[in-house]
């Protein structure tokens, strides 16, 4: 990747005293994307000359905090994305979004031509994903939602491994985008959870709906035990990010991916908050989610109520717990 500070740094003692916009173009095949510099404010930029259609995604594009974006998209004229940092006390972040708007480039420029979105569709969605992510958690994931992230990327590692395709893998991660449940295949249907306690005996179901059935033709509930530590052993939330992107490689599933993990709340800019904790998985147990299994379903509620979040002891669930050779044969029986 691009050291994208010295290129900036370079058109620093381009043109002095000449007012306009710098560029210095990136090699990033297919498309055509420079750094730039305002001048005479010195205001370090990302520009776009978008190679198709301009999409309409773009009119929802707005200013952010330390962000400017202009879109050119007149009748007869090239279409042009420029995005600018307008305050550098937010550098740090402008420089995290534009390496992942280039590293999204260049998985675009290695898919088929005719297979793409609309350029300036992907990176407003891009961008737009950043700018909700940034305004709901601006300091990143704190410790249960880190390791309830670490507990469904190990999930995607375990649909990968038992030979689901990597698009259907991630597309089926449903859990960043609000979805009930966290995966949802064509007939099996998992939620994830995962505990950091030395002795997990409860789950926190989040309403009445999460363990429901009545829609479903086959739930289960997955519990990650996980043994947090900060001695450096084990597998930190970073490398587990980089463990399931090394496994998609580039094209559509990595980019879904991305998106999945912005959805989430986790920006690789946020990385080093995390490099202090890591985990080890210490037990994986499965749950089949059936009658007369304990729990809260909608179909119990009293007219009025509803939005119900309860603590479920695993002890109870005992009776409900399956091998690893009947998971399997759901993951088999899922695929078929």
């Amino acid at each position: 990747m691009t050291d994208l500070d010295a290129v900036w740094s370079a058109l620093e003692s381009d043109g002095a005293g000449q007012p306009g916009l710098l560029l210095r173009r990136l090699n990033v095949p297919t498309f055509d994307v420079h750094l730039t510099q305002e001048r005479p404010s010195r205001r370090l930029g990302f520009f776009v000359k978008v190679p198709d259609k301009p999409g309409t995604l773009w009119k929802e594009l707005r200013p952010s905090t330390g962000l400017d974006i202009i879109v050119e998209a007149r009748p007869g004229h090239d279409v042009t994305l420029l995005m600018t940092e307008r305050d550098d006390r937010y550098h740090d972040i402008f420089a995290a979004l534009v390496s992942d708007l280039i590293r999204g480039l260049h998985s675009l420029a290695a898919q088929p031509q005719g297979g793409r979105p609309l350029t300036l569709d992907f990176l407003t969605a891009r961008i737009t994903r950043w700018q909700a992510c940034l305004r709901a958690n601006d300091d990143g994931l704190d410790g249960e939602q880190a390791a309830g992230l670490f507990g469904e990327l190990s999930t995607v590692t375990s649909l990968l491994s038992a030979g689901f395709d990597p698009m259907l893998a991630v597309d089926r991660w449903t859990g960043p985008s609000g979805a009930i449940q966290d995966f949802q295949l064509e007939r099996l249907t998992l939620e994830i959870k995962a505990s950091r306690q030395t002795q997990p005996t409860n789950v926190r179901i989040s309403s009445e709906r999460q363990l429901d059935t009545s829609t479903h033709d086959r739930l289960l509930l997955v519990h990650y035990a996980l043994d947090e530590r900060s001695d450096g052993s084990g597998t930190t939330l970073p490398e587990k990010v980089v463990e399931v992107r090394s496994l998609l490689a580039a094209g559509n599933a990595g980019l879904l991916f991305d998106d999945r993990l912005i959805d989430y709340g986790y920006l690789d800019f946020h990385a080093p908050r995390y490099a202090d904790r890591s985990y080890t998985i210490r037990s994986v147990d499965h749950f089949d989610v059936r009658h007369p299994m304990p729990r809260i379903v909608e179909s119990d509620l009293p007219v009025g109520v509803g939005r119900v979040a309860y603590d479920l002891a695993l002890s109870a669930c005992e009776p409900f717990r399956l091998t690893a050779a009947q998971v399997g044969a759901m993951y088999e029986e899922a695929l078929a």
